[in-house]
């Protein structure tokens, strides 16, 4: 059977300028056989699945654990969850039409520093807000 689907991933994860993971890997799938070949860290990755083994790969539960836990387990850090608040709805202001011959240029603010040393934080989004 020829191919039916192709695909090239790549990518680097860093932390703190440093690489922590980085891999390149080509896929080809027939419509009965999945197969991978690419390199991880500096190995050689090669594998090979059928469709019984993709669908089995498919129907194991994910991780029961918040992403707080798994990412402490993973970077060994503590995190700070944020939940997101409510935002405030603000009137509608009308707007003056502006006067051509004076034009003022707005001053550049200067950005926050961030700290090297500081607690990764997350800010939990929801996907969709009911009503």
């Amino acid at each position: 059977m020829s191919t039916i689907i192709e695909g090239i991933a790549a990518y680097k994860v860093t932390n703190d300028d440093k690489i922590v993971d980085k891999a390149y890997f080509e896929m080809e799938y027939d419509g009965e056989e999945f197969n991978m070949a690419g390199v991880k860290n500096n190995q050689l990755v090669i594998m090979s699945m059928t469709n019984d083994e993709i669908m089995e790969l498919l129907s194991r539960r994910a991780d029961p654990r918040p992403i707080e836990e798994r990412l402490q387990a993973d970077f060994g850090q503590t995190v700070v969850v944020k939940q997101q608040t409510p935002s405030k709805k603000s009137r509608s202001r009308r707007r003056r039409p502006k006067s051509s011959s004076s034009r003022k240029t707005r001053s550049k603010r200067k950005s926050p520093k961030k700290d090297s040393n500081s607690i990764p934080t997350i800010t939990k989004t929801p996907a969709y807000t009911r009503k």
